[in-house]
């Protein structure tokens, strides 16, 4: 280079130099001790979830390989009924089982459920009356009727997958 030119490092220097006073004049540089000052971080609070009536399958599970071959399948579900609260929940459940082709596999079953304490459910064994066609199928859960205070029309919508 010749003499009293400037090497590019220098060059780079200096535009770094000028943007930062550019954006602390024009306020739009990166200024983390002025913002912590002047606005301080909002914390998010996460909006209180009550769970009463919610449904809770506990079997089968997403995804669980049910034999084609077998003569039903077990479901459970256990429901929060708020009893903590003075209140009670009850109510039915109808259970739909459809294989792969969406065709009813089985009746459908409809359970009563009614308050024993803190959680209540129910626990049934639906039997096939036509094999499950392989693939991904599901189990169904609607709730029926309402009865008692507190109550959400609540369900669930369960993928099996029928396998040899």
């Amino acid at each position: 280079m010749g003499e009293g030119g400037w090497s590019a490092l220098e060059v780079i220097i200096v535009l770094i130099l000028v943007i930062a006073l550019l954006g602390r004049i024009f306020g739009t540089g990166n200024n983390s001790t002025t913002d912590t000052v002047s606005k301080p971080k909002e914390e998010k609070v996460a909006p209180v979830t009550r769970t009463c009536g919610k449904l809770f399958v506990k079997t089968p599970v997403s995804l669980q390989k049910i034999s084609v071959t077998s003569s039903g399948v077990p479901v459970e579900a256990s429901i929060d009924s708020c009893s903590f609260d003075g209140l009670t929940v009850s109510g039915s459940y109808l259970i739909t089982v459809v294989d792969s082709a969406a065709t009813p596999v089985a009746d459908p079953v409809e359970v009563q459920v009614h308050s024993n304490g803190v959680t209540y459910g129910f626990s049934h064994f639906v039997q096939f009356v036509a094999p499950p066609k392989k693939g991904t199928g599901y189990i169904i859960i609607t709730r029926t009727s309402n009865s008692g205070s507190g109550q959400s029309n609540d369900g669930a919508r369960i993928p099996v997958r029928f396998v040899n």
